[in-house]
């Protein structure tokens, strides 16, 4: 049951905001998902992206604690959506986690996971549950909030329904979480067409191509904008530069001469 402080979005403002945000022709309107820099535990290193400014590679070099995790964006709560996570290093543990849930996923009342050992767990109660997975190996978290089901992929293959939520966590948004035992390294894969793995024909949308009325962020909020600093340019190559446009006026200035010159027809050489 989750948690009585956790912020739910009521059915009713659900399915408003879905006729108002819906565009005309039917197409998603994407959102920028990844892993939350606001949302992890200390050890944990999220790369930043510097092109699209999303957050897609995780990892940990080393850390004196069992269990460390991190957090994605945004938080699902209609729709079905899936994101996938591909193992670098490390034994990894996957799935979705509410936004008050412990980092240590699988382990609590807000979070469900599916580890390398192939077991699922939730409030830290563990079950077998599909194949064990790996270095190479790429995991597909699905969620469908119609049907009430969390289910699991393994390298294209699904491995079918891994939990069913009561009803009573409608409206309750969950997020995509991964969590690892000492240091690792993955990359999540949130948006079409960079999934690698989606299992063929599972109907799940990748979460970066979700409805916004389907989803709500984080609260760390979305990244920050990009703010490219231009590089300095020294005194030296200032002066250069001055050097070189003052060198480019004087030929213009020079070719302005030569573009009015009209030639004397007295002094045509006749032949």
């Amino acid at each position: 049951m989750p948690s009585s402080r956790l912020k739910r979005v009521p059915q009713q403002q659900q399915q408003q905001q879905r006729q108002q945000q819906q565009q005309p022709d039917g197409e998603l309107v994407s959102t920028l998902a990844g892993w939350d820099i606001g949302a992890r535990d200390q050890q944990v290193e999220v790369e930043v992206d510097p092109l699209t400014g999303g957050s897609y590679k995780v990892s940990c070099v080393s850390t004196e604690r069992a269990w460390i995790g991190v957090r994605g964006r945004p938080g699902v709560v209609c729709g079905a959506y899936c994101f996938e996570v591909k193992v670098t290093d490390g034994l990894l543990r996957v799935g979705w986690a509410t936004s008050g849930a412990s980092f240590s996923l699988g382990t609590d009342d807000g979070s469900f996971g599916y580890g390398g050992t192939g077991k699922k767990s939730h409030l830290n109660k563990f079950s077998e549950y599909g194949p064990s997975f790996e270095t190479g190996d790429v995991i597909t978290c699905c969620i469908d909030r119609s049907r009430r089901e969390l289910g699991f992929g393994k390298n294209g293959v699904y491995c079918g329904k891994a939990f069913s939520l009561p009803p009573n966590w409608d409206g309750v948004a969950l997020f995509p979480a991964l969590c690892a035992r000492e240091a690792f390294k993955a990359t999540g894969y949130f948006g079409c067409p960079d999934h690698p793995k989606v299992p063929h024909g599972c109907g799940y949308w990748p979460l970066g191509a979700a409805y916004l009325c389907d989803v709500v962020e984080s609260a760390a909020g979305p990244p920050a904008t990009l703010q490219l600093s231009a590089p300095e340019e020294s005194a030296e190559r200032k002066t250069d530069r001055a050097d070189r446009f003052a060198k480019l006026a004087r030929v213009d200035k020079d070719l302005t001469k030569l573009s009015v010159f009209v030639p004397d027809a007295s002094a045509a050489v006749t032949l």
